[in-house]
């Protein structure tokens, strides 16, 4: 990534870098899932209400199971997932890295840095095959996502899977029950992906791209994954684009749930330029109105097809009215 970065940021328009980075990433994207051999459109968020249960969250991990049983993962992973107490004797260490490397998801992750580097570096390139090397970043991120999916169980158990540069360890917040660590792993995963792989593509003038993508985009988890980047990295242009997004998503949805615990944690524990501190607490009107005209008590499942909808957006009015009225939500 690192010699990537250097050959692109020359000139801005190194296309024949771009086009190369573009073929492998979306290439070893292909392989690391077809290796894996789990269905693509893999994505457990739909199914996840704004406060999921042990039992939703069982249901879930069972799912999952299901589909790693029947996948080519290492026995060691798959007997992690059929059993929550499973304690090997076998050199588990050994089993993670056969995986993250025969499996190529170290390469995979090398690719992605490399492409979001040079992406961030390439200002001078057609708009086209700006969109194309984005949308095979993107692809990599959910395959990642994916990938510490397949490892969550083990994180739960051993509380640490790490290989070449790809390490994960949970924090001191990862307490109680196995179903309880579990849950919590899997509700930080997407923003655990975005704050592993930003660094690399972020740049006050990246926005746009962004921007096209969020609308444009049929991959719920790859909007979530871009509306989590917009507000830890704020580029020119995000809060609009944020807001306007926000008030598209089901009040129950894990989605918003998940946007909304990233903003409060950004205004306490963030840096803030001009006016952002104000943006932020600003977005948490959304959720605020949506709770007093749009909340209808508990729900067990979100048709697929309301979690991002226009038929869950707010007036602005409605939004600006129940803030004045009642104050932020705390």
């Amino acid at each position: 990534p690192e010699i990537i970065e250097f050959y692109t940021g020359i000139d801005g328009k190194r296309e024949n870098a771009i086009k190369t980075l573009f073929k492998e990433t979306k290439e070893l994207t292909k392989i690391v899932n077809s290796k894996i051999g789990i269905p693509e459109e893999f994505n457990p968020f739909d199914d996840i209400i704004w406060n999921p249960t042990e039992e939703s969250i069982n249901l879930i991990r069972e799912e999952i199971s299901k589909k790693v049983q029947d996948s080519n993962l290492p026995s060691t992973i798959k007997d992690h997932h059929a059993d929550m107490n499973y304690n090997s004797e076998a050199p588990y260490d050994q089993t993670i890295n056969i995986f993250l490397n025969e499996f190529s998801v170290v390469s995979l992750l090398q690719s992605i840095k490399a492409s979001s580097r040079a992406l961030r570096n390439s200002n001078y390139i057609s708009p086209d095959l700006k969109l194309q090397m984005f949308n095979s970043i993107l692809m990599g991120w959910e395959q990642i996502s994916k990938v510490i999916f397949w490892l969550s169980p083990a994180l739960a158990n051993k509380g640490r899977v790490s290989y070449d540069g790809f390490r994960l360890i949970l924090g001191d917040g990862f307490t109680g029950t196995f179903i309880e660590k579990l849950k919590n792993i899997y509700l930080s995963n997407p923003l655990n992906v975005v704050n592993y792989l930003k660094d690399d593509i972020s740049s006050n003038k990246i926005g746009a791209i962004f921007y096209k993508n969020l609308k444009n985009n049929d991959s719920r988890l790859q909007k979530h994954f871009i509306t989590l980047f917009l507000i830890k990295e704020r580029p020119v242009g995000w809060y609009k684009n944020v807001f306007n997004y926000m008030n598209l998503l089901h009040v129950n949805s894990f989605y918003l749930r998940d946007l909304y615990d990233t903003v409060s944690h950004e205004i306490k524990n963030g840096f803030f330029g001009h006016n952002e501190i104000k943006y932020l607490k600003d977005l948490l009107m959304i959720l605020h109105a949506k709770i007093k005209y749009a909340h209808k008590g508990k729900i067990k499942e979100i048709p697929k097809n309301m979690l991002v909808n226009k038929k869950n957006e707010l007036p602005i009015d409605k939004i600006l009215a129940s803030s004045k009225n009642e104050g932020y939500i705390k």
